[in-house]
């Protein structure tokens, strides 16, 4: 008998694996996706490796192997161990990530009425139970979750207990796999009948036109004609006649979704570096050459525009040379096309996409053609640092302070960044880490020689046409504060100050781009009684609601929740309800205001999302055919349009409030990309801050674009406060429809939490709360939440056991 330890889909969320036998015969390898029978169920679980032992004296059998070939890979699996220890996950749940689409099959459970039960008059029961009793009656075996869709989530409790009861069946059946291969017939002539079909064609003259056009095509056409288009064009009949007389011969074979297919990327060959990219590609190369080479993470801090995609090019050259693949990560899935084009056009045909904006076959069909290995390079947003690559030498990470890098609704919670530097310790690749504000704790690294660190401190200007540098030392743009508050007191209620204002007339006048940055949507922040003073708010959040001129309808931006705008106040009756705060709706109206003949693009998180429409946003800036672009966050990142002459924030303050540590150091990095978007082309690029908090450090060394400064003073802050990276942080955060329940179970457990500090006397363990999370409720449920901070929280964290239903985030980006 042979033996395997196993990682197993249990719902008691393990991080340990269970030993199972399986008999002569069956081959089990690591990495193998298998069923394997978990108490009364059969559940997925992942080979994860073979023993000659078993941990417990007495082992089921591994039922099947779902699929033939081992998915991940030893390397892979050691990741997956790693991530479940170090984020407080299952292990399948970590390994899960790896899988391909559609490779995680949940289980579905059914309730129906017991048959035991047929007179449930007189027995006592809730008005919900009454309900999911009349809802069952007569339907036999119902799916949970289209109970819970029509009653609600309240109902699961109630589905529960009737089961207890026994006045319901409860049965759990695995689900089929949901995704495929597509496959498509294709008809082409048969082997030998060429001769046949051509004779026929000259005697038939005039009998059987359509059979004779399809046999022509078919003679003519060098590919094989699919078989649904035949019909359509031809018809059914001509095509069985053909079959019949043996001369069309059917196949059945595999479409691969591809979701470049269809785009032309005009080769490009590489442009000569500056000395100071030379200089940072040579390095890099050269640890890709030496596997003795230590540090093996390279850090860039260059100024937007300075030209670190051109380094990531090189490097990746290199990479390839060396018959190895490569990943490139970026912040956000608009970002990719813009990325896709760059490395399509340098490495053709090599380059797979995979993030959650393609179709779920397209995903399908790019994961197993990166397992195979037909791509050197893997182009994607955060989960694509679990693509398949084999033979990994490189792996880049672009804007890598970008908190889109770390998972923070669902479980495992990693940092890309943290499992990217696992897959190059593991695998020997060298990580690439750029940015022009990189996160403080990684330039912290960096200066401890912990990273390899390189600054490229001048700005590149290269030609359109061909990519070639014309300045290697080009201007940053110049950036001005306007203080809002002295517009205010000169009358000037407009949204635009009269310096962004005339700085827009200019720019329009002279034929360029702007783009106009407000990191909020919507036309009006909030609605506000003028009498009492009553905020509208979501019934759901603790937040306001958010009024959307487009759709005329108060809109909550965490729960989606809409409601019709009202002009009386709902506490003091009167009708005195007006707006406060913009967004970028109002921002768009205003500029459509002033200038009517002038293209206006918005783009944020309320416009059509997907690749496609990302692309046709962006190709109608790029083209001139718009010539103001008007956005959230989303604009501020890695996009290059020469054009822009003039960046307008229309406010800088937005976050700047938040009870969170990282406020500063999020606004120093969003207004210094968004700064970095001016000026890239021929002309001198131009930037305007409007804030009300024209002293704040972050405000001002963004309009300076000095990193090292903002660092300096940064840093400061985080050593008065032992805030990371003096520290590590560790957030438990618990919620719930009852808000006093919650507050409840979070002083149990701080209670608990300082009792065994005490006894373990970890005193340089800060716990700190509980106290409400911000914002306080989300989706109707309470929030309360826990931080622990110290040199290593993580012991007192392992020395108590966490209840079930509280979220463990380890190293957050963000307390909010």
């Amino acid at each position: 008998m042979s033996y395997a330890e196993v990682a197993v889909d249990a719902p008691t969320g393990s991080n340990r694996t269970f030993s199972y036998s399986y008999v002569e015969g069956m081959e089990i390898l690591p990495g193998h996706l298998v069923r394997v029978p978990f108490g009364a169920r059969k559940l997925q679980g992942i080979v994860v490796r073979l023993v000659a032992v078993p941990g417990v004296p007495e082992t089921r059998d591994i039922d099947s192997v779902l699929i033939p070939e081992p998915l991940l890979s030893e390397i892979q699996i050691e990741v997956a161990e790693w991530l479940s220890r170090y984020y407080s996950c299952s292990l399948f749940e970590a390994a899960a990530q790896m899988l391909p689409p559609g490779g995680r099959l949940r289980s579905r459970t059914f309730f129906a009425i017991s048959p035991k039960q047929d007179n449930i008059d007189g027995v006592q029961l809730t008005e919900l139970q009454q309900r999911v009793m009349e809802f069952l009656n007569g339907k036999g075996e119902v799916d949970q979750e289209r109970v819970v869709r029509l009653l609600g989530e309240r109902v699961r409790p109630s589905l529960s207990a009737l089961a207890k009861r026994g006045f319901l069946d409860r049965s759990t059946k695995a689900a089929g796999r949901n995704l495929s291969p597509k496959y498509r017939e294709v008809a082409s002539l048969s082997p030998g009948s060429e001769a046949s079909v051509r004779d026929w064609l000259t005697l038939s003259t005039g009998r059987a036109p359509r059979q004779a056009a399809l046999a022509a095509k078919l003679l003519e056409s060098k590919a094989p004609l699919v078989l649904a288009e035949a019909r359509k064009e031809y018809g059914a009949g001509p095509v069985k006649a053909l079959s019949e007389r043996g001369w069309l011969v059917k196949e059945r074979v595999a479409v691969d979704r591809d979701p470049l297919e269809g785009r032309v990327f005009p080769p490009s060959l590489p442009v000569k570096l500056t000395g100071g990219q030379e200089r940072v590609a040579r390095d890099i190369c050269e640890t890709l050459g030496d596997p003795s080479a230590m540090p093996r993470t390279h850090l860039i801090q260059g100024v937007t525009g300075s030209g670190k995609t051109e380094v990531y090019l090189a490097a990746v050259e290199r990479c390839l040379s060396m018959g190895k693949k490569a990943i490139v990560l970026v912040p956000e899935i608009a970002l990719t096309y813009q990325t896709i084009e760059r490395f399509a056009s340098r490495f053709p045909g090599q380059v797979a996409v995979l993030h959650s904006g393609l179709s779920r076959g397209e995903r399908y069909d790019q994961w197993w053609r990166v397992w195979r290995g037909d791509y050197g390079v893997v182009i994607g947003s955060r989960s694509a640092i679990f693509a398949p690559q084999r033979d990994l030498g490189l792996i880049v990470i672009d804007e890598e302070h970008e908190w889109t890098y770390k998972q923070h609704d669902a479980s495992p919670r990693y940092h890309a960044r943290e499992v990217a530097a696992h897959f190059a310790e593991l695998s020997g690749a060298v990580l690439v880490l750029g940015s022009a504000s990189p996160d403080v704790d990684s330039y912290f690294r960096g200066l401890k020689k912990e990273y390899r660190l390189h600054l490229l401190p001048d700005r590149v200007a290269a030609n359109e046409s061909d990519g070639r540098v014309r300045d290697a030392n080009a201007p940053l743009a110049d950036v001005k504060i306007v203080d809002m508050r002295q517009e205010l007191r000169s009358g000037n209620r407009d949204m635009f100050s009269r310096e962004l204002a005339s700085a827009m007339d200019d720019c329009i006048n002279a034929g360029g781009q702007m783009m106009l940055f407000l990191n909020r949507r919507g036309s009006s922040s909030h609605m506000q009684c003028r009498s009492c003073g009553y905020s509208l708010r979501c019934t759901r959040c603790d937040v306001p609601l958010t009024y959307h001129g487009s759709t005329n309808r108060l809109l909550c931006h965490y729960c989606g929740l809409r409601r019709r705008l009202t002009e009386q106040c709902p506490s003091c009756l009167n009708y005195r309800m007006s707006m406060y705060g913009i967004g970028t709706q109002a921002v768009v109206e205003e500029v459509e205001a002033r200038y009517p003949d002038v293209g206006v693009v918005r783009w944020d998180r309320d416009v059509p999302a997907g690749p496609k429409a990302y692309e046709e946003y962006l190709g109608k800036f790029r083209s001139g055919e718009a010539r103001i672009l008007v956005g959230t966050q989303m604009i501020a990142k890695g996009l290059h349009f020469p054009r822009v002459t003039l960046v307008g924030v229309v406010s800088a303050d937005v976050g700047l409030n938040i009870p969170d540590y990282r406020v500063g150091e999020r606004a120093f990095q969003i207004l210094c990309q968004v700064a970095g978007r001016a000026g890239r082309g021929d002309e001198k690029g131009r930037v305007i801050f409007q804030t009300y908090q024209p002293e704040n450090y972050a405000v001002r060394a963004a309009a300076l674009q000095d990193y090292q400064s903002f660092y300096r003073e940064e840093m400061a802050y985080r050593l008065e406060q032992a805030n990371p990276p003096y520290s590590k942080l560790i957030r438990l955060l618990f919620s719930h429809t009852n808000g006093a329940y919650c507050e409840q179970q979070a002083n149990k457990l701080a209670g608990i939490l300082h009792d065994e500090r005490d006894a373990w006397g970890l005193s340089d363990v800060d716990i700190l709360g509980p106290t409400p999370a911000y914002p306080t409720r989300l989706r109707g449920r309470y929030r309360w939440h826990i931080i622990l901070r110290g040199p290593d929280p993580r012991i007192l964290l392992d020395s108590v056991t966490v209840p079930a239903r509280w979220v463990v985030d380890i190293d957050p980006v963000s307390l909010t």
